[in-house]
């Protein structure tokens, strides 16, 4: 093995090296500001481990279960993470709904015939996409005021109330405490208009 082959090899253990330094110190970033939530929200904290579990933050949100993960995506040599947030309701109307915000994908939804349903707030319409059943039942939960103000003062939007669950999904780790906190309110507010659905006054 020649000088150069050798200087090949350190300057790659060097590069694999800093890249394992900077992941190392980023994960404990993140956990520190997962643990400092968990403290600020009364939930509990589990720190997952660096090339397996997520770092985990759950517990009981205004009598409601709530956790909040990480998931990741592979697509060929390229990695996407998620920040998950998932919220129990008990969803007396059987309602199912995916909210989103408008972008090429909704866009090539609605060109191939998916429907957008429109709750009668011109810049609510304009910034969401929304599908789901019932309709009426979407309409009613929406009709909150509050409600939607805090969805258009939210950054990232891509929510799924479905069976038992309201869950929040955004590409990226949000390690920033307060956004969490103001997420944890919004799908706890979410979560309670789900439930004073009455069924008996969609169908």
């Amino acid at each position: 093995m020649d000088s150069g082959e050798i200087s090949i090899i350190v300057i790659v253990a060097g590069l694999l090296a800093i890249f394992v330094v900077i992941g190392i110190f980023n994960r404990r970033a993140h956990q520190n500001a997962w643990s400092d939530l968990a403290v600020q929200a009364g939930l509990a904290f589990e720190p997952g481990s660096f090339w397996g579990k997520s770092p985990l933050v759950s517990g009981v949100y205004h009598n409601r279960s709530l956790a909040l993960d990480t998931f990741s995506t592979q697509s060929g040599d390229s990695r996407t993470v998620y920040t998950r947030l998932a919220l129990a309701v008990d969803n007396p109307a059987g309602l199912n709904m995916a909210l989103s915000g408008e972008g090429l994908g909704s866009k090539l939804e609605k060109l191939v015939g998916k429907k957008d349903i429109l709750v009668g707030d011109e810049e609510f319409d304009r910034r969401f996409f929304i599908r789901g059943t019932p309709e009426i039942a979407i309409q009613r939960l929406l009709a909150n005021s509050s409600l939607r103000q805090k969805l258009l003062e939210t950054r990232s939007v891509n929510i799924e109330v479905k069976d038992r669950t309201v869950r929040y999904t955004k590409q990226g780790f949000e390690s920033n405490p307060d956004t969490l906190l103001a997420l944890f309110d919004l799908m706890n507010e979410l979560g309670v208009n789900v439930d004073r659905l009455d069924p008996a006054k969609i169908n």
